[in-house]
């Protein structure tokens, strides 16, 4: 961040171009570079990296790329367009290709000197750049001429002592040399680092925040006004169960769904960075650990919470209604038994349907354990 001058805008949102307001366009050029250099590599390639930029922002970024390559080493290859005569300069070497050829390869002053030679002197008051293009241009109108001349200056280039000093490099470059291995960061400092844009990210996304707020609330005074005032009877133990259901799939079902559609919106921003090398899948998921684990235990222990509410068939559920009026002790109410039994009917329990739902069964205190033992 400080390499980029990105210090000031650090706790701004990148945004979208056109649709939601963020950093500016030399910020984001910059941004993408600082992402880049996370996996250190010792070679950066940048495709136009001044394109949609005024004079003055892409004067910013190209001496960022100068720094970069001075105080950390590195070794920066770029293709640009229309540079200005200031950016020009701040190239350590430049190269122009024609018709598939190269037709200079030097430092900037070099290629003055080189063009001068070779009878196309730039004039004053003029981009070298702009010059040196012109000159190797190809035009609708000229073609032929365009194309002799270009293969001219190419073939100049090749008897040059500029490329004779090329070819002693490339044969110096060429000798083994042993390199160290680079491990790059530690595994717990990537999924640390993850998290926490996670974290920010889940934190600094308001919309969101907002329009979950807006559902569970929503949710709330909706179920609330359905089962307001609820009578203590056996209609209301019913609708109880009801309500019951309707939390649990409110907190259950978007919890289990919510990562159909949160992994496949990051799945191109994981895919990108993990062929920059920026970090391996590992890390990513383990950082996204505390999110999924938290939809699979609520997918899990809701479920198992309020199984015996929500099930319609399966396992007894057992409710109490206490009769007030002739009765003072909960041992000597109606008990209501729902279940689903066995399609024949069994002797042992004659109060059962053939394909008994429900039964209810009076009994005395001294009877009450063994209807709990119903299987």
């Amino acid at each position: 961040m400080k390499d980029m001058l990105l210090e000031g805008a650090q706790s701004s949102r990148i945004g979208v171009p056109g649709i939601i307001k963020g950093i500016s366009g030399g910020e984001m050029k910059r941004l993408a570079f600082a992402s880049k250099m996370l996996s250190n590599p010792p070679l950066l390639f940048c495709d136009e990296p001044t394109t949609g930029l005024d004079s003055h922002m892409a004067e910013v970024v190209v001496k960022r790329l100068e720094s970069l390559s001075i105080e950390r080493g590195k070794t920066i290859l770029c293709t640009i367009n229309q540079p200005s005569s200031e950016v020009f300069e701040l190239f350590h070497k430049v190269v122009f290709l024609a018709q598939g050829r190269v037709a200079f390869h030097g430092t900037p002053d070099e290629a003055v000197t080189f063009f001068a030679k070779c009878g196309y002197v730039i004039p004053d008051h003029t981009n070298p750049a702009d010059h040196c293009i012109d000159t190797l241009a190809v035009w609708p109108d000229n073609a032929e001429e365009c194309k002799r001349k270009a293969n001219e200056i190419c073939d100049d280039f090749l008897v040059s002592p500029l490329s004779q000093r090329i070819q002693v490099q490339i044969a110096a470059a060429e000798q083994k040399r042993t390199l160290k291995p680079h491990l790059g960061p530690h595994f717990l400092r990537l999924v640390s680092g993850l998290f926490l844009r996670y974290a920010k990210d889940n934190i600094r996304n308001k919309s969101v925040m907002r329009a979950k707020f807006v559902q569970k609330a929503f949710m709330a005074l909706f179920l609330g006004s359905l089962y307001f005032q609820t009578e203590p009877d056996q209609d209301g133990v019913s609708n109880l169960k009801g309500i019951l259901f309707f939390f649990c799939s409110e907190l259950t079902y978007p919890t289990i769904y919510g990562i159909q559609t949160y992994m496949p919106g990051e799945f191109a921003l994981l895919v990108r960075e993990y062929h920059d090398g920026s970090y391996p899948v590992l890390a990513y998921y383990i950082a996204k650990g505390p999110y999924l684990c938290r939809m699979l235990c609520l997918a899990i222990i809701l479920w198992k919470k309020f199984r015996l509410v929500i099930q319609f068939f399966g396992e007894p559920v057992i409710s109490f209604q206490a009769d007030i009026k002739s009765r003072k002790r909960m041992l000597g109410g109606q008990i209501s038994v729902v279940r689903q039994c066995k399609r024949r009917r069994d002797p042992k329990y004659p109060w059962h349907y053939k394909m008994g739902y429900a039964s209810q069964y009076e009994v005395d205190n001294t009877d009450f354990d063994s209807v709990l033992r119903f299987r």
